[in-house]
């Protein structure tokens, strides 16, 4: 079914210089390429810079995340001369930890740097999201759907990681390569592959799933005698996709780290999943919140579940995804070879790709939203309805749309007035920053611990490290029982005991969260005894009790060492 021309889908304006570079027969004059509209630009500039004006008001807010510990603390490392996988243990690629130092090198040693990266991050996704869905959708249904991703995206997890940073160069891959479907150049085959090659070296598993969504989807067009690369296309492909490991590869060679990196990279494959599958869609919520949203009237739980609803939207978007790349990929089978189905193909194929680790290896809802800024660009096909063979769907569209909008901006005003109305300030020697929640320990720990140095955290609060600016004495900035290895526990001991760490702030209660955040951690891993928690109760002395949200930490030095003047327990 050809979709009827509309004055939107009819400005595309392509010249023969632009034309796409399909092997097809005939021109589909509903494909645009928004690139060549002037208005289209002015749009994409106009959502980049209301995505990063509207991400400012989260830049100082924190739920002091123990993730954003991980990346922080690696650059911190590696900004006193640490290397990564030789000094220190990470199971990550490296990415994220240099491009983290290097902004902080450059724009100063502070949490606000690398945050403001990720209000730039916004503005992009948002920009090569609503340039990507144009290509096939109208300006309006393109601007909505990027607009309700953003609002339930970066706002959702807007702290430091790897993962952010992946999906912004899964979407610059994938720009590049329906880029490299409409001209016969090699500059975007050479993005793509570059892209593409730090895709992995940010995030190994995604990387490598986006290399395999590609490699379908572009096997696909050739296959159909839809595409086909040119010689030097190919040439500029491979170089791309491959200076990115070289350079990587000579830098940790030249450290004398080649052998732990690959060590490290590999390390995963065997254990991540131990502990981190749970059930697709998952929310993280206690069973106290879990009560609080089934509780009261019925008019209660309806509106809740209006909230909510995003999540299960999010959570759809793959599966419908999956539909448009199978009804496209039909069409070719019927002979209906157009630029709108080969770029579906291309873009469904990649997408996917990016959604299949996820699936795969952890699919609770916070990971498939680093993903909703791709997905994004999906949900403007549906809006936009004219490549959805359903009736139904384009009967009841309106009704969609206004439901969409509603539920999104309830969703993401929630988001926002937590974010805006934090009165609690933080301030660390990393920033000012704000919360919703009081946190002791932090201002504890500045007032009895100088500047670097030693300061042992555990089990899993590396966020700690960075924000009171003291030093790490092992090389593990966490430890997760029935992740971590026996030896990895026995190597951390070694080291704090090599160091003669005088103080140490503990989670006593950690485990009491690891039913919420890792499910599927076996019972037996939970009953078993920690001999990390048993050294420190044997050889220091709790000082202080703090808090942090309803998080408890234990403020201890070692047993000869007398505590802090005031402290709650000095005797």
């Amino acid at each position: 079914m050809r979709p009827s021309a509309n004055p939107e889908a009819l400005d595309s304006g392509t010249s023969k210089k632009e034309t796409p570079h399909f092997q097809i027969q005939g021109q589909d004059s509903a494909y645009c390429v928004p690139e060549r509209l002037f208005q289209d630009r002015y749009l994409a500039l106009l959502v980049f810079t209301a995505a990063g004006l509207y991400l400012q008001f989260f830049r100082s807010y924190t739920t002091l995340h123990s993730d954003e510990g991980i990346v922080l603390e690696g650059a911190e490392r590696i900004l006193r001369g640490q290397v990564l996988y030789r000094d220190f243990f990470s199971f990550f690629t490296p990415g994220s930890y240099y491009w983290t130092a290097f902004l902080m090198r450059v724009f100063g040693n502070s949490i606000l740097a690398p945050r403001t990266a990720l209000m730039i991050y916004g503005g992009l996704f948002s920009m090569l999201g609503y340039l990507l869905a144009r290509r096939v959708s109208s300006r309006r249904a393109s601007l909505l759907a990027v607009g309700l991703g953003l609002v339930v995206s970066l706002p959702y997890s807007f702290y430091v990681q790897h993962s952010w940073d992946s999906s912004l160069l899964a979407l610059l891959s994938i720009y590049c390569a329906v880029r490299m479907l409409e001209s016969s150049g090699s500059g975007c085959a050479f993005g793509t592959g570059t892209f593409t090659a730090l895709t992995v070296l940010f995030e190994h598993s995604r990387g490598g799933a986006l290399v395999l969504g590609l490699a379908i989807g572009f096997g696909f067009l050739m296959l159909r005698k839809t595409w086909k690369v040119s010689l030097k296309q190919l040439l500029a492909l491979t170089v791309g996709f491959v200076w990115p490991f070289v350079l990587t590869c000579a830098y940790f060679g030249s450290k004398h780290a080649l052998g732990a990196m690959a060590d490290d990279w590999i390390w995963p494959l065997q254990h991540y999943s131990a502990v981190n599958r749970v059930s697709y869609g998952y929310l993280h919520l206690s069973s106290a919140q879990w009560n609080a949203l089934h509780a009261g009237s019925w008019l209660w739980r309806v509106f809740a579940f209006f909230v909510i609803s995003p999540v299960v939207m999010i959570a759809l978007l793959p599966f419908l995804t999956f539909g448009i790349l199978a009804w496209q990929a039909l069409r070719f089978h019927q002979g209906e070879q157009r630029p709108r189905s080969a770029y579906y193909v291309l873009m469904g194929a990649g997408l996917l790709g990016l959604w299949l680790p996820v699936a795969i290896l952890r699919a609770d809802l916070a990971h498939l939203v680093y993903l909703m800024p791709l997905f994004a660009i999906a949900g403007a096909w549906i809006l936009d309805g004219r490549d959805i063979p359903l009736k139904a769907l384009r009967i009841s569209r309106p009704v969609l749309v206004w439901y969409l909008v509603g539920s999104f901006a309830a969703f993401g005003l929630a988001l926002f007035l937590n974010a805006a109305g934090a009165k609690n300030v933080l301030s660390t020697r990393r920033g000012l920053l704000k919360s919703a929640d009081t946190d002791s320990a932090i201002p504890y720990i500045q007032a009895h611990v100088p500047p670097g140095q030693n300061l042992f955290v555990y089990p899993y609060q590396p966020l700690y490290y960075y924000l009171t600016a003291t030093s790490n004495p092992t090389g593990f900035d966490f430890l997760q029982p029935g992740l971590h290895t026996a030896e990895q526990f026995h190597q951390m001991l070694t080291e704090l005991e090599k160091q003669q760490t005088n103080v140490v702030i503990f989670t006593p209660s950690f485990r009491d969260f690891i039913a919420v955040s890792w499910p599927d951690t076996p019972l037996s891993v939970i009953a078993a005894k920690d001999p990390v928690a048993e050294y420190l109760l044997q050889h220091y002395r709790v000082c202080q009790v703090m808090n942090s949200g309803p998080a408890i930490y234990w403020f201890m030095l070692r047993m000869n060492q007398p505590c802090p003047e005031g402290a709650q327990f000095a005797r």
